[in-house]
């Protein structure tokens, strides 16, 4: 039997003002990128996240023509994206990066949503992105992952709404 070894890096308190709505966070980012290219900031996990989750609410209504946000009312919806996504993967399976791709901008969608709605803090490991609510390390990049692979049995609103518990 191997041992498996989870290299996490140290956790980092939220930073981003979640109050703004999404067309102000975008607005942020895309300021923010620009600082980034000019040497006069370096880009964080939670910036990371932020973009991805951009990402994704561009995806997901280009692709399923689905109307997402950060607020918590887009669970729903967010799960319905990925059951489509998993079973359009049934028909057709995605590239490795392809795969890769989705899962990274899901999972910035939903730290997006678990940054609105808890207090956090970001980290990554060699297995992915998460976040850390009330000291518990929740690795939100593994449970989009299965959610793509495996469907419903891997839902994700019951998923966040035990998050909200911690």
């Amino acid at each position: 039997m191997s041992d498996i070894n989870i290299q996490i890096s140290e956790a980092e308190e939220a930073v981003i003002d979640y109050t703004k709505n999404l067309e102000e966070l975008i607005a942020y980012f895309d300021e923010e990128s620009i600082n980034i290219q000019n040497g006069k900031r370096s880009a964080n996990i939670e910036f990371m996240m932020l973009g991805y989750g951009i990402d994704f609410i561009m995806f997901a209504k280009s692709v399923a023509n689905v109307d997402l946000d950060f607020e918590e009312g887009a669970v729903p919806a967010f799960d319905a994206v990925l059951e489509a996504l998993h079973k359009s993967f049934s028909n057709k399976a995605p590239t490795q990066e392809q795969f890769m791709d989705i899962a990274k901008k899901a999972t910035g969608f939903l730290c997006m949503v678990i940054a609105k709605t808890m207090s956090c803090k970001f980290f990554s490991s060699n297995v992915g992105f998460g976040v850390e609510v009330k000291s518990n390390q929740v690795f939100v990049m593994n449970r989009i992952m299965r959610r793509l692979q495996n469907g419903q049995e891997d839902e994700l609103i019951s998923y966040y709404q035990y998050l909200k518990t911690l």
